[in-house]
């Protein structure tokens, strides 16, 4: 087995110049000299209760790689502090789980001990104001003028309320707060919404285009979600596919980022087997469709993005995971062509140039 140990960590409180908070796991398994050690430490008979919740105490705040590496204060914060035990039948959690989980624990032998913890702040962090170039600097080509891009950031910026709806009729509403129209300079850097910066100047648009017209006058769905149950699918695409041919083929264009490849690889399969989660739509089969690496280089597309050679690598660890047949299609770079990309003004223009 394996025992998880998780800590959420933001970056300005250890004295980088971002929030960025993020969920760190570091999952060992239990017959490493590692785990021994704290097998003899924690799980020991002499110990007044086994299910004690102050129990890994000493872990999480003293002796655990993050507690060495990431100081806390030695007090859970608001007396929030608890233990559970597991049911040893996974589809009951799955359907029954509602335990409280705080920012900080570690799970071992069906058991999880969680504290919320504060970060001892003894690193002060940066602002964006100590790291910012300053003004007179830039050039003029770097300011945003374009009408487009301002009114997008805008909106991006700004309070939403979309009307959606789901596969069975239902309709429900999108919603998310705003935020300023400028950050403080006296803060470290928010983290930037992914979308901010894009402006794709390569292939994918026009391929994802070509795919979804070819796809949908077959009577192939597109953007289905995965399970039925709209519970799973409410204000998230994560649990959702590109294309579906019902009882037959699910499929993913794939051309996002490297970071995507496994949960892309996965939701073919979440489709296709059969368990105690009904589906939007059963399938029999997966498809990802991505770019080969010359493709990407000749397409212009974004360097991250997870291209063939990197799904086919990454289908060797998720080997156990991956019970679906699956084939990974790798478009291959046009022969006659290829996407360079030129700087004009402000803006970085994509430019196709005949190779004959």
């Amino acid at each position: 087995g394996y025992s998880v140990e998780w800590r959420v960590i933001n970056a300005a409180e250890y004295g980088r110049a971002q929030r960025r908070r993020r969920v760190f796991f570091f999952i060992y398994r239990n017959d490493t000299e590692f785990a021994k050690k704290i097998e003899r430490k924690f799980e020991t008979s002499d110990k007044h209760d086994l299910y004690d919740k102050t129990l890994y105490d000493d872990y999480i705040f003293k002796d655990g790689l993050f507690a060495r590496q990431f100081p806390i204060h030695q007090k859970p914060y608001k007396y929030r502090h608890t233990f559970y035990e597991l049911n040893t039948d996974i589809i009951k959690i799955s359907d029954d789980f509602s335990g409280t989980v705080w920012n900080t624990g570690i799970m071992r032998h069906g058991r999880y001990f969680t504290v919320e913890t504060k970060p001892l702040m003894t690193e002060i962090p940066i602002t964006l104001g100590q790291i910012l170039q300053p003004e007179s600097e830039i050039d003029e080509k770097y300011y945003i003028t374009n009408p487009d891009k301002l009114a997008k950031f805008q909106y991006l910026r700004g309070s939403k309320k979309i009307e959606r709806t789901t596969l069975d009729g239902h309709k429900w509403i999108y919603s998310e707060g705003g935020m300023s129209p400028f950050d403080s300079l006296d803060l470290p850097a928010r983290t930037m919404l992914t979308s901010e910066g894009k402006n794709d100047k390569g292939l994918s648009i026009v391929i994802n285009q070509l795919i979804k017209e070819r796809l949908t006058k077959l009577g192939w769905v597109s953007e289905s979600p995965i399970f039925k149950d709209t519970v799973y699918n409410s204000g998230s695409t994560a649990w959702r596919l590109d294309f579906v041919a019902p009882e037959l083929f699910s499929v993913e264009v794939a051309f996002n980022n490297q970071g995507s490849i496994a949960i892309n690889l996965l939701k073919p399969v979440l489709a296709s087997e059969l368990n105690h989660v009904e589906k939007a739509f059963q399938t029999e089969f997966g498809l990802i469709v991505t770019a080969t690496n010359e493709m990407r280089d000749a397409g212009g597309f974004d360097a991250t993005i997870g291209t063939f050679e990197k799904y086919i690598s990454q289908t060797k660890p998720l080997r156990n995971q991956l019970t679906t047949p699956l084939v990974i299609l790798g478009i291959e770079a046009p022969e006659t062509f290829k996407v360079l990309h030129n700087q004009v003004g402000n803006r970085k223009i994509g430019k196709i140039v005949n190779l004959n």
